[in-house]
């Protein structure tokens, strides 16, 4: 009987430590308990980082002179092309258009950063500040190409030619967003770090300038086990 309850218990022990559990709903946007990695970026960095990013360009006094300057330029532009003219609200609320550049990285992990360059620019476009291209990008970045294809069926006899997009016709960007991601890691005995430091650049194409620089930095430590790793 004793080596049938020990048995039974040994038994009990295997199934419960063998048993998970299945898929479970998460908050995207919840990085408070969500796991982290001590060997690369997660999903939960890319969250924060965007987050941090975009509250800090919505938030720069830079970037809102840029802004003001921008649409001054436009309003003067105006008015000298149209003497006397009265000056549309399109004109007074002219908005740059954004284009996504290279985001370099300089880690040696695979990383799309994409899940930064999205986010960042989804809520850039809908805060109303900037205008945003999908008709050219930098490496790593989202393009569309329907708007080169879309110029190209002037050659396309199936198509009503009167309403065959023209060449020239795409809007140059003024704003492009580029940036690094470099990577970081110590250790001391059992105690190591490991930092992400991000850089994101607005750069105005028409002049070269910068009209907005971040950089922020993600780190996390962790002291391993005596045994094992």
């Amino acid at each position: 009987m004793k080596h049938i309850l020990l048995f039974a218990a040994g038994s009990s022990i295997f199934l419960l430590a063998g048993c998970g559990s299945g898929p479970r709903m998460m908050d995207a946007n919840d990085t408070s308990t969500n796991p982290r990695s001590m060997q690369k970026i997660v999903s939960e960095d890319w969250v924060e980082i965007s987050r941090k990013g975009v509250d800090a360009v919505l938030k720069s006094p830079v970037f809102d002179d840029y802004l003001t300057a921008y649409r001054e330029t436009a309003v003067a532009a105006y008015a000298k092309a149209h003497p006397g003219a009265e000056i549309p609200v399109s004109v007074k609320r002219a908005k740059p258009l954004l284009m996504l550049s290279v985001i370099q990285n300089n880690t040696d992990e695979h990383i799309n950063t994409q899940l930064m360059t999205e986010r960042i620019s989804e809520q850039l476009l809908n805060s109303g500040k900037v205008r945003l291209t999908s008709a050219a990008a930098g490496a790593g970045q989202l393009i569309d190409p329907a708007s080169s294809q879309a110029r190209q069926l002037s050659k396309a006899s199936d198509f009503d030619q009167k309403t065959v997009l023209k060449p020239g016709t795409l809007k140059a960007y003024d704003l492009s967003l580029s940036g690094t991601v470099v990577k970081q890691t110590a250790s001391v005995g059992r105690a190591r770090t490991l930092s992400y430091f991000f850089s994101l650049i607005l750069t105005d194409n028409r002049t070269g300038e910068v009209v907005w620089k971040y950089t922020d930095e993600l780190k996390r430590g962790d002291v391993r086990p005596a045994i094992g790793w």
